[in-house]
């Protein structure tokens, strides 16, 4: 739908330029209703791209502290999951860093103050989502501080 309204909106700038009468081009009834056409598709295109962040949102509820843009950079670079460090800190209380490592499996966390902690299990976002991965890196994040609790009142 937008590729649409955009190849349309392209030549009809590109005949503004070659119209030498602006008042003639502007006055253009099907030019009129093009545009409203385009304005009604945007909308629907607009809302069809809420619809699709507020699921996202939905399935990993930490995304609501992102804005409409930085969770639009995030899902369109899926195949680099190291960027999401740009924003982790909005995702996580207190925590700045997913550690990566060689192979791009998650493999601990660094909080702001430059402390780090393994996770138990490394966290692999390579074949999903990435709201079912950062899931698994909250999920592994509080199992791994308990347990390192837990091991720290045994001694």
């Amino acid at each position: 739908m937008f590729k649409v309204v955009d190849t349309r909106w392209r030549a009809n700038m590109n005949n503004v330029q070659k119209t030498l009468n602006v008042f003639k081009f502007c006055n253009d009834e099907e030019l009129k209703n093009a545009i409203s056409e385009d304005i009604n598709t945007l909308s629907k295109v607009y809302k069809n791209l809420e619809s699709y962040l507020t699921m996202k949102r939905t399935n990993f509820s930490r995304m609501y502290f992102l804005s409409d843009e930085e969770l639009l950079k995030i899902l369109s670079n899926t195949k680099e999951p190291r960027n999401i460090n740009d924003y982790v800190k909005k995702i996580f209380e207190n925590i700045s860093l997913l550690v990566f490592d060689e192979d791009s499996m998650i493999t601990s966390i660094e909080s702001e103050e430059g402390e780090r902690v393994a996770l138990l299990e490394k966290v692999s976002p390579k074949e999903y989502s990435v709201e079912i991965w950062m899931n698994a890196v909250e999920s592994m994040m509080v199992e791994s501080i308990r347990y390192y609790i837990l091991e720290a009142q045994k001694d």
